[in-house]
């Protein structure tokens, strides 16, 4: 069996790293046939980061940068949302008041939502939770952000990535039970970076959840769990935070050598890089 990998939650940024042609290429050259885009916040493109016209041209760079990597061969599913961290930046370093954050949140999100809908975009991410500790009306305005998103994926019905802490069954529970009263189908929504002790509870749940490519926590999860979710890089592709998380042309190599070592076989392997993405994000494989 040839195996062939996704990487199905990274990033890339053309102002202060490699940019998506050369990540594509190179990913490709690692036999890499998949990646989903997630669009960076605007102060990572050096942008100001304060106005909603800051996200509209932070999103045409993104566009573009998903279109680059198709270019170079690679099936791409493209995706942008407002990072909750972004609402402790424009309170915190903005000076922006929570209201006025989460208004912001709320425009953006429907921007995106109409990029969705003209095919422009393929889906709405990351939306969700600070992981990190916070003040209270910040994360209670990352997810009215959320809702707002979710509400959106239910009347498009396109895809979500949402970033949330890794605290187990009381995180999948509340995402849960706010996806069963908004009305949105859990099989269109991914966790990402869903760590062990997460994405069991995920799945038992019906959501999707992409798992981290470090050989440290793949361990664990091929032993845990069956081949049910997909691997992502999440990488953030910042000269200043060389391989963070992790290069999307490693994660074949440390897939293949725990292959080797027979802690997993091919059939699991194809699942999670080919059958898994192909459900979740409607694509093809070549």
């Amino acid at each position: 069996m040839k195996l062939i990998f996704a990487d199905a939650h990274t990033h890339t940024n053309p102002v202060s790293g490699l940019g998506a042609g050369r990540i594509a290429e190179k990913f490709r050259e690692a036999g890499g046939w998949f990646m989903a885009l997630v669009a960076l916040s605007p102060r990572y493109y050096e942008a100001p980061n304060r106005s909603f016209n800051d996200y509209v041209k932070a999103i045409e760079i993104h566009v573009k940068q998903c279109r680059e990597a198709r270019e170079r061969g690679m099936k791409v599913s493209c995706l942008a949302g407002f990072h909750p961290a972004d609402m402790d930046f424009l309170v915190d370093k903005q000076g922006l008041k929570p209201s006025e954050a989460v208004r912001l949140g709320y425009r953006v999100i429907d921007h995106v939502a109409s990029l969705c809908r003209k095919g422009v975009l393929d889906g709405i991410g990351e939306v969700g939770r600070q992981h990190y500790s916070s003040r209270p009306v910040l994360i209670a305005g990352a997810q009215l952000v959320l809702n707002h998103a979710l509400e959106w994926a239910r009347d498009l019905d396109c895809i979500v990535h949402l970033h949330t802490e890794n605290e187990g069954l009381v995180t999948v529970l509340d995402l849960a039970e706010r996806a069963r009263l908004i009305g949105v189908n859990p099989e269109h929504i991914a966790l990402h970076h869903a760590g062990p002790g997460t994405v069991e509870h995920a799945l038992i749940h019906g959501f999707n959840a992409t798992v981290p490519g470090l050989k440290p926590v793949l361990k664990v999860i091929f032993r845990r769990v069956g081949p049910c979710f997909m691997v992502e890089s999440d990488h953030m592709d910042d000269a200043g935070r060389p391989g963070k998380v992790i290069y999307p042309w490693i994660m074949p190599q440390v897939q293949r050598e725990l292959l080797e070592r027979g802690l997993v076989d091919e059939e699991y392997i194809a699942r999670i890089n080919i059958d898994n993405v192909q459900r979740f994000y409607r694509v093809s494989p070549p």
